[in-house]
């Protein structure tokens, strides 16, 4: 069965811990607007597409895909980098919390 974009971004907000009134802070769009595009009733013009992709840390390529074994899907094991990566990332992954918690 083809995914769907509402399904993506639904997917991509719940990831990154975004509410739907997040979002919608964020990219501009209304609450209704981002509700309509989850539930399919709506499709996004390119511009809101790439406002949500933006503040999903994706691509629109990605909230566009219609199978679930895009590359994108895969989870990367950082235990494989040198240990100054491994910090950087880990500190950019507290950031991306807090900034995700003050919001």
């Amino acid at each position: 069965m083809k995914r769907t974009i509402g399904q993506n971004i639904k997917e991509c907000i719940e990831y990154v811990g975004l509410s739907q009134a997040q979002l919608s802070r964020i990219t501009g769009i209304t609450s209704a607007g981002i509700s309509m595009y989850i539930n399919n009733e709506r499709t996004p013009e390119v511009h809101n597409l790439k406002l949500i992709a933006e503040a999903c840390g994706t691509s629109c390529d990605y909230l566009l895909r219609e199978k679930d074994n895009y590359p994108e899907c895969k989870e990367f094991d950082i235990s494989k980098l040198p240990k100054n990566d491994q910090l950087e990332i880990r500190k950019f992954m507290q950031f991306l919390n807090f900034k995700r918690d003050s919001n």
